[in-house]
């Protein structure tokens, strides 16, 4: 009623986190909750944006998300999206939340309807895709807690914005996806949202071609989500190599790492 989402169809699962206080047990029971039913875990928190904090899962969160991704949905794989941070201002940097820079989370970062970086939006080598958002005068349309517990006395708000809405974005997007195509392991749709995604901002300096041929920003990932793109693939979509796991041993390196350089 009364607003769209991108994928109207998706069923919903809120779990209480944030609003209390989080701790590493609580944390781990989240992410694995119901985690061969629930396809995508959605999260728009972490830690401290103010450019000063290190931190991320403690070790049951860590054995939570490794689960998700080897044993949920029936072996394929839990989706897990991650707000990149809202920290620009105070120059934080999502390489420094551990959660959103883990291999198994596609961080997500935000811009504004014209397709440039928004004014609080975190660059990072981690970042997969970015969403748009608010910024630039403009908010995202969104239902809102009912009565006068939302942002607004009514139930949609007008206002919302930051990495926290553009994450929820993209995962509307992985569900169309999966919809179109419910064997695709969580690799396979970081595959699909690297292929698929748009370069926005082209005259911006961050975008460089990677090993792979890719273009590739510390601002944007590998673009703007592009919906009909990634359905469009994910329909025909030929599934990824199994995923191979070697360890090198330790080496000695021998060699000083200067200071400050």
């Amino acid at each position: 009623l009364g607003v769209s989402g991108a994928a109207p169809m998706a069923g919903l699962a809120g779990l209480q986190l944030i609003s209390c206080s989080t701790t590493d047990v609580r944390e781990a029971n989240t992410l694995a909750h119901e985690r061969q039913n629930i396809d995508i875990y959605s999260n728009s928190w972490g830690p401290s944006d103010n450019g000063e904090t290190l931190s991320g899962p403690g070790p049951l969160m860590m054995a939570a998300m490794e689960a998700d991704a080897h044993q949920g949905r029936g072996g394929l794989g839990n989706i897990i999206t991650w707000a990149a941070g809202n920290g620009l201002d105070d120059d934080d940097n999502s390489n420094n939340d551990g959660y959103a820079n883990l291999r198994y989370t596609i961080a997500v970062t935000a811009v504004t309807y014209k397709g440039e970086q928004s004014y609080y939006a975190e660059p990072g080598a981690n970042i997969l895709v970015a969403a748009p958002s608010n910024g630039d005068g403009e908010a995202i349309t969104t239902t809102d807690i009912e009565g006068s517990g939302g942002y607004t006395s009514n139930d949609y708000t007008n206002t919302f914005g930051g990495t926290s809405s553009a994450t929820p974005l993209v995962s509307g997007v992985i569900a169309l996806m999966l919809e179109a195509n419910n064997n695709l392991t969580w690799r396979d749709v970081q595959h699909i949202l690297v292929e698929s995604s748009r370069k926005n901002e082209p005259q911006d300096s961050s975008w460089n071609t990677n090993g792979n041929g890719h273009l590739v920003s510390h601002k944007y990932g590998f673009g703007v989500v592009d919906a009909s793109a990634a359905v469009f693939l994910a329909e025909n979509w030929t599934l990824v190599d199994e995923e191979i796991n070697t360890s090198s041993g330790m080496q000695s390196a021998n060699t000083a790492i200067p200071d400050n350089s």
